[in-house]
């Protein structure tokens, strides 16, 4: 009898074999269009990249497929297909016109060969083989130990399936026999010596190449969720890392950006716009496909430089996508960022070979993108119509094969049709069998499982008394192994999981008193769980230590963190022991039940349970004050902004607020701990992995003197609302989640029921398939992970302004009373900012008495969406209606307006209301209307957010950033309320600049002024010593620089271009770089 081992081993060998005669074949034809598209690259030197970019696609659909259409115009050399190696050892043939064997030692092309060669070890099932046995019976070749194998007609791929034409073709067939006597495969030793050393050189160094990749990718993926609080999301499919320069777009299925936290505004923007163009061309896909091939074909140099040139052409071409969208003013800046982006910082290291290296902004190149993106221009029409027409050239002729198909097909097509009328009946008749068996099978499973069910609970329900008796019941072996009862049938049967624990932590919240106390006990608890008798038993070691989160419970010593595994060792009556994990499930209530945690995962947690925990809390997300360092109360109100933080992060000083498994919680203080607020379980579907977010409903900000700080601490404590999705008719339990509404909580318990109100979704949104929830500028934003599309809805208030009354309730007497008292507030507190804001479904409203007659105005703000759901490259010119007392008006546009009506006095005589917008990149623009004859009218508009502005004396003061061309600074401008009622900016003397104290190295020599005149006497700074950038002149066309020894001069602006000014400055960066 043949040794089965060994001739599994050598049909492994022979496959290896194959796949590299194939891919070398693959490579060599790879090579060759290489060389095709280098010449049409050249061609195409005054295209846009993404033109280069699409013909690298061409070598790689060329290195990996191995099948392509025939055409009578294709540029692969025929010869060049049929390149192989040869089989030297003792070969079989048969020519297709014998029906023999062929003369030994005949050798032919093996690269011919492999492409007919049937595997001898697919055997087909019995319909399928008599099939195949009854076609072409003439043509079919005898084995050795008189089996036989294939027709001549056909052919197989290495993937099994049946191509036509191989008889037709005149080339031999090898012979699928066995040795004579042994029984063992004779085609493995066909193969030359060398050829099967270069196999496995060639499989080592695939695996080599794959495995270090993969090992960088991990590293990187570890390093950025290791909780040391480098990297943190800000916003939905957005994290920032600190550390170095370094931005990146990481994940595959579910892509992230990682943007470098030192970034500036303006650098943000472009380094945000670059990577979500990425994210738009799926570039995290195609780019570490294209690597898995380099490292199939890591021995042939021409495919490693296809793809260092298509990463290059990949990185120019989103250079320019950005600079289309960004317009030619963001030149300079992104030059500024790419250099910055460049160093990587600590990070770099990390960064290594990994995937995500191939998409960080600022990894390679730079120099040459640089210079692409100084120099580039929107190309000819002439030149797009040539490049179009390379283009399908080229896809055309390199993405077929030579030749256009013969006659041959046409006879296999029709052989492979053979299947007569009583094969598919019989074929009918077998899968109706295999249904009726299977149904069958799944029927008896169902009563099996019941009657053993039944079977297991009256054993358990008589209690356990002894090891032994426990052993019955349950897998002591792979509990005591894993440290766990997951995977044990009779946790199944006793219904123990996630449900059963949060109804026990409802009945303790509903007052059980007796099951507090048996659940706060760990033995106690494991003995009402397991029904154990007679025994006694002690907790004897934590087996996964769960980090303490809060404070008050950390000065608790032997209080273990929640999510924590103790081992309870069990000694039954008769002496004989258990150890069972317990865990503790619940921090507030102290609850203790069996885990079913995965012990291993331990090193993956601080805080909280371990992974497969289902019976534990889990907290989805914790939301906190941002800033803990707060030394006044002055402080503390200009601060006092919520965002998500990490869990554990209660600092008693202000709530903090989990949203988790078990509900919602707050932790509000040393003696009222942690309490459950909200209590009912949310499904991971609903809040975890960025499905919750908070809100705060602020009604005035810190913007003047005039801010009554004691009342707005107050009042910002009721501000905060948390938001998550729900689905109306779910039960704990459900396997299945369909969203459908916003649920909302107002931590001041003012609205809805206990502070809960639910907010249907419109149809659209139920069926946009969010998995990502913010709300800003008075919006809730639905996100899809990949964050290249989002659907904005109306954040609805329901929040009480009159007498316990919301807006739409008020009586008309009771609106003018509100709206006066508004007004009084107003224009009492000089300069402070309003929010004023009623949110409805159609449209956002504000009561106010604009005119001082004591009734109130109704301020109407209509937006009407460009579309529904934004796209990346769409940022939408929104139309909206901004009216007093009427929805008709002139219709005015903004890029993504704000959903708020703002309002403050500049000087106490009058009025101004606000609108502000925010684009994609974060950049603020604020408009003033003032209300006159009846009509609102536009003031003017600055570039800031109107929260941000500081009003003193009439004047509002606004910092902005400001490029002028050598750098960006963030400039003091100012503005008031001029006699005609229109917004003017102050002249100011100069302007002075932030980073006055940075010395600025020279390249050459600095030819400056006197003076901010052109006239006036000119001197030279030598290039030995460097400058300092103090401030600009009142125009802004002037910069005075100082030389380190006090000798100060005068630069215009306009005689420097982007160019000029790198050349002259050694190290221009983006302010705040």
């Amino acid at each position: 009898m043949p040794c089965r081992g060994a001739g599994q081993e050598g049909l492994m060998g022979e496959n290896i074999y194959r796949i590299f005669d194939g891919v070398w074949n693959l490579s060599l034809v790879g090579g060759y269009c290489v060389l095709l598209v280098l010449l049409a690259r050249l061609l195409l030197q005054k295209a846009p990249k993404w033109c280069s970019y699409l013909l690298w696609g061409i070598v790689f659909v060329r290195l990996r497929c191995p099948i392509l259409p025939e055409t009578g115009i294709s540029l692969i050399p025929e010869k060049l297909l049929s390149v192989g190696t040869e089989m030297t050892s003792g070969q079989q043939t048969v020519s297709p016109g014998s029906h023999g064997y062929a003369e030994a030692n005949d050798t032919k092309d093996i690269g011919d060969v492999l492409r007919r060669e049937y595997d001898a070890e697919e055997v087909p099932d019995s319909q399928t083989a008599e099939k195949t046995m009854a076609v072409g019976n003439d043509n079919t070749v005898m084995n050795a130990d008189g089996t036989q194998d294939f027709s001549l007609g056909t052919a197989r791929t290495e993937s099994g399936a049946t191509v036509a034409g191989v008889a037709a073709s005149g080339t031999d067939a090898v012979i699928s026999g066995t040795s004579a006597g042994t029984g063992t495969d004779a085609r493995a030793w066909t193969y030359p010596v060398w050829f099967r050393v270069l196999s496995m050189v060639w499989l080592a160094g695939m695996l080599g190449f794959l495995g270090y990749h993969a090992y960088s990718y991990l590293r990187m993926r570890h390093r950025i969720r290791r909780s040391d609080n480098s990297v943190r999301q800000v916003e939905p499919g957005i994290c920032e890392i600190d550390g170095g320069h370094l931005s990146f777009v990481m994940g595959l299925v579910h892509p992230v950006i990682y943007l470098s936290s030192g970034l500036d505004p303006e650098s943000r923007k472009v380094v945000l716009c670059h990577e979500r163009v990425h994210l738009q061309r799926r570039d995290y896909l195609w780019k570490p496909l294209a690597l898995v091939i380099c490292c199939v074909h890591w021995f042939n140099p021409l495919v490693w430089l296809a793809f260092y040139l298509m990463n290059m052409d990949c990185e120019m071409s989103c250079d320019e996508k950005v600079v289309k969208l960004l317009g030619e003013e963001s030149k300079k800046i992104y030059s500024y960022t790419l250099l910055e982006e460049a160093s990587g910082g600590e990070w770099k290291r990390y960064r290594g070979g990994s995937i995500c290296a191939l998409l960080s902004f600022g990894e390679d190149h730079v120099k040459n993108r640089i210079r692409h993106v100084l120099d580039y221009r929107k190309p000819p029409f002439w030149v797009m119509i040539g490049a179009a027409a390379v283009l399908v050239i080229l896809v055309v002729c390199l993405c077929s094969n030579p030749g256009g198909g013969t006659d041959a097909a046409d006879v296999a097509n029709a052989d492979s049709g053979a299947e007569t009328e009583a094969d598919a009946a019989q074929a009918t008749d077998g899968a109706d069998a295999t249904e009726e068996t299977a149904t069958g099978e799944f029927a008896t499973d169902e009563v099996d499982y019941e009657t053993a069910k039944t079977e297991w609970l009256a054993v358990f329900e008589q209690g356990i008394h002894s090891r032994e008796e426990f052993s019955a019941l349950f897998d002591v072996v792979a509990l005591e192994d894993t440290r766990s009862f997951a995977g044990q049938d009779g946790i199944q049967y006793l219904g123990y999981d996630g449900v059963a624990a949060r109804k026990l932590h409802q009945r303790i919240l509903d007052g059980d008193a007796v099951a507090h106390e048996t659940y706060k006990d760990p033995v106690k608890a494991a003995e009402t769980l397991l029904n154990l008798q007679g025994g006694r038993g002690e907790m004897t070691e934590l087996l996964y230590e769960a980090g303490r989160q809060y404070l008050f419970f950390q000065k608790d010593s032997t209080r273990p963190g929640e999510g924590s595994v103790a081992n309870v060792h069990y000694i039954f009556a008769d002496g004989s022991g258990i150890d069972i994990p317990m865990v503790f499930a619940e921090e507030s209530s102290q609850i203790w039940m069996l885990s079913l945690g995965d012990i291993d995962s331990k090193g993956r947690h601080s805080t909280g349970p371990l992974d497969g925990e289902n019976q534990a809390r889990v907290v989805y997300a914790e939301y906190g004050p941002r800033d803990e360092n707060w030394a006044t109360v002055a402080e503390l109100s200009k601060k006092w902004v919520y965002v998500k933080v990490s869990p554990g992060s209660f600092a008693d000083v202000a709530a903090t607020y989990q949203v988790s498994s078990y509900g919602i919680y707050a932790a509000t203080g040393d003696d009222a701990g942690l309490n459950c607020m909200v209590p009912g379980y949310i499904a991971p579907g609903c809040a975890a992995e960025g499905r919750s977010t908070v809100y705060q409903n602020v009604g005035n900000y810190y913007t003047s003197d005039s801010y009554r700080q004691e009342m707005a601490y107050l009042k910002q404590q009721d501000s905060v609302r948390l938001y998550y999705f729900a689905a109306s008719d779910y039960q704990d339990g459900d396997l299945e989640i369909w969203i459908d509404t916003i649920r909302e909580y107002d931590t001041s318990g003012q609205t809805g029921e206990n502070g809960v109100t639910d907010w249907k979704l419109p149809s659209e949104a139920q069926d946009f398939s969010a998995d990502m929830l913010t709300a800003e500028d008075g919006y809730w934003i639905l996100s899809q992970s990949n964050g290249t599309a989002q659907m904005k809805l109306p954040l609805l208030s329901n929040q009480p302004v009159w007498n316990g009354k919301v807006a739409a309730d008020l009586t008309t007497e009771e609106a003018d009373a509100y709206a006066t008292a508004q007004r009084r507030d107003i224009m009492t507190n000089v300069g402070v900012v309003f929010d004023l804001s009623e949110r409805a479904a159609q449209e956002t409203y504000a009561l106010l008495d604009l005119d001082g007659n004591g009734s109130a105005e109704r301020i109407i703000l209509r937006p009407q969406m460009a579309q529904a759901v934004n796209e990346l490259d769409h940022s939408p010119l929104d139309k909206y209606v901004f009216e007093v007392n009427t929805t008709r008006g002139e219709t005015r546009t903004a890029q993504n307006l704000g959903n708020s009506i703002y309002a403050f006095s500049p000087d106490g005589r009058q009025i101004l209301l606000a609108l502000m917008r925010r684009d994609e990149f974060g950049q603020c623009e604020s408009f003033l209307f003032s209300y006159k004859n009846g009509e609102l009218q536009e003031v003017g508009s600055f570039a800031q957010d109107i929260r941000e502005i500081w009003v003193e004396n009439g004047q509002i003061i606004t910092t902005q950033s400001y490029d002028y061309i050598l750098q960006r600074e963030n400039l003091r401008i100012i503005y008031r309320i001029g006699s005609d009622g229109r917004l003017a900016e102050i002249p100011a003397d100069r302007y002075d600049l932030p980073e006055q104290a940075v010395l600025h190295g020279l390249n050459k020599d600095l030819e400056v002024c006197r003076t901010p005149d052109a006239g006036s006497e000119r001197f030279t700074i030598n290039a030995d010593h460097g400058v300092y950038f103090l401030y600009l002149d009142a125009g802004r066309q002037w910069l005075c620089v100082e030389t380190e020894n006090g000798v100060t001069g005068w630069l215009k602006l306009a005689d420097y271009t982007y160019e000029e000014a790198w050349a002259t400055f050694n190290d221009l960066m983006p302010y705040g770089g």
